[in-house]
């Protein structure tokens, strides 16, 4: 594997997954190609990860970016990027009325789609606008970022403060 440093190889690596997974249809500015190599190096080594920003800096672009470059039907793509297993995508639009129990189920759903093959398929969770809901519903990310058996998480969070 080779080392990747820089803005460069950050355009670089973001501009290989937007043309395999938009066919080249998406402009290339700055927010979106930071976004996505740090979303694909996160997902890529199960770290998890959280992006926020205003309304138009590329987030919900970006997820669907990395969704599309490492699902099932882009095994060509996946391959160049080196070897990588396919991601299942767990959308989850929290709100106000969002509940423990949701987003542990969110996670238990994750957890078995990862559990069947880790090599062949990972779990990526995403929950969009998280600073919406309730702090008691957000309680259950605390166990399920400290379990060491799953560690293929994201998260994404809107233009909400956390």
């Amino acid at each position: 594997t080779e080392k990747l440093h820089g803005a460069r190889d950050q355009r670089r690596v973001a501009s290989g997954m937007v043309t395999g997974a938009a066919g080249g249809a998406v402009a290339l500015n700055d927010a979106l190609c930071e976004n996505v190599f740090a979303l694909f190096c996160c997902v890529a080594n199960g770290v998890f990860v959280l992006v926020v920003g205003k309304p138009g800096t590329s987030k919900s672009l970006s997820v669907e970016i990395i969704r599309s470059a490492m699902s099932a039907d882009s095994e060509l793509l996946r391959e160049s990027l080196g070897m990588l297993p396919a991601l299942s995508t767990n959308y989850y639009q929290c709100s106000p009325l969002s509940t423990a129990a949701d987003l542990k189920g969110l996670y238990a759903s994750a957890h078995r789609q990862s559990a069947t093959d880790p090599s062949q398929l990972m779990a990526f969770v995403v929950l969009d606008e998280v600073g919406l809901a309730d702090s008691t519903a957000l309680k259950v990310l605390h166990s399920e970022l400290e379990d060491s058996s799953e560690r293929r998480l994201g998260l994404r969070a809107g233009t909400s403060p956390v």
